[in-house]
């Protein structure tokens, strides 16, 4: 099965800036280019590649857990964007 985008936002308790760095640094973006524009999302979504929603929602799980193990994820949702339609009030 071929990767596809997938958008996640997340609700967490602590250390948000931490997990935001750090989830960029491993395989997660706050930008996506579509028709020669490169939008932004709010502090607390991400994109990333996966095979599915699971396998996204579990990249992000990991990563989570591999900086501090005390965060706690209270909220996490992931769509598949496939071709749908991007705005946003910001610019990368």
């Amino acid at each position: 099965m071929a990767s596809e985008w997938y958008v996640l936002t997340y609700d967490i308790d602590k250390r948000h800036s931490d997990v935001k760095s750090h989830l960029l640094r491993n395989g997660f973006s706050a930008c996506m280019n579509k028709s020669g524009k490169s939008y932004k999302v709010p502090n607390t979504t991400v994109f990333t590649q996966a095979t599915s929603t699971r396998e996204a929602m579990s990249k992000f799980y990991k990563e989570v857990s591999a900086l501090d193990r005390t965060v706690k994820v209270m909220k996490l949702f992931a769509c598949i964007l496939n071709g749908q339609e991007l705005d946003s009030d910001e610019l990368c």
